[in-house]
């Protein structure tokens, strides 16, 4: 009892653990983005996820002695791959499939098995047309759940995106092998073509004089009946 007569509240020695208590501020954000995803609030509800996993984050950063209570070190790594795995399906819902991937693979390092991570990370890279990234988690999600009916459905699509662009890579190259044989081609026929040194292109290539020349190497070709026959003609056309 103080001076003041009022009974002070005895130490029980027991005292709350502030990782706890950062554990409840956690999981009640995580239940308020449950409610916006079921309302298909979307956007909200990856808000709740994201101040969710920013808490996370800041327990693992400033508290170096999480391991030694392992009830919270577990309490807190399934809440780090629950809520990410949440805020990466609001992200595939918006269609803002790069945000999800660094929270995708952070689920990875805690749980290289995680079924939804690897889904979600193969479907991501599918929509941005990264399908040999696609495969790669996919094949890893079909070993963990081989009869789950979307990861064939998706492995079809994979598949089949890859045989086309395995088809228009082998038709480009070639294309390119073609353009190269006519560039080729048509360097030699430029080649094969000579013009005389001395032909001038700026000018004709028979000057007067030479047309000259070659008229009177024709008139000296005519024969003398010939002769006779034009000027036959030059007579009756006076006539």
């Amino acid at each position: 009892m103080n001076m003041m007569g009022t009974q002070m509240p005895k130490d029980t020695g027991v005292r709350e653990n502030p990782l706890e208590s950062k554990i409840q501020i956690i999981q009640k954000l995580k239940e308020e983005g449950n409610g916006y995803f079921s309302k298909e609030q979307f956007q909200e509800a990856g808000i709740k996820y994201l101040n969710a996993i920013l808490e996370i984050e800041s327990c693992w950063s400033a508290n170096a002695k999480i391991n030694e209570n392992q009830n919270i070190e577990k309490n807190l790594r399934d809440l780090d791959i629950s809520c990410r795995n949440n805020y990466s399906i609001t992200k595939i819902k918006l269609g803002e499939y790069e945000l999800l991937q660094r929270h995708a693979k952070r689920v990875l390092e805690l749980d290289p098995n995680n079924l939804k991570a690897n889904y979600n990370l193969s479907l991501s890279y599918y929509m941005l047309n990264n399908f040999e990234e696609a495969k790669v988690y996919l094949d890893i999600a079909k070993k963990l759940s081989p009869k789950n009916e979307e990861l064939i459905s998706l492995k079809k699509r994979i598949k089949n995106k890859l045989l086309s662009q395995k088809a228009n890579d082998i038709n480009s190259i070639e294309d390119d092998l073609y353009n190269k044989e006519d560039h080729l081609a048509n360097e030699n026929i430029k080649s094969s073509i000579n013009l005389p040194s001395e032909v001038d292109l700026n000018t004709n290539i028979l000057d007067k004089t030479d047309n000259d020349s070659i008229h009177e190497s024709i008139k000296q070709k005519i024969s003398e009946p010939d002769k006779h026959i034009l000027k036959s003609n030059n007579q009756h056309e006076d006539d």
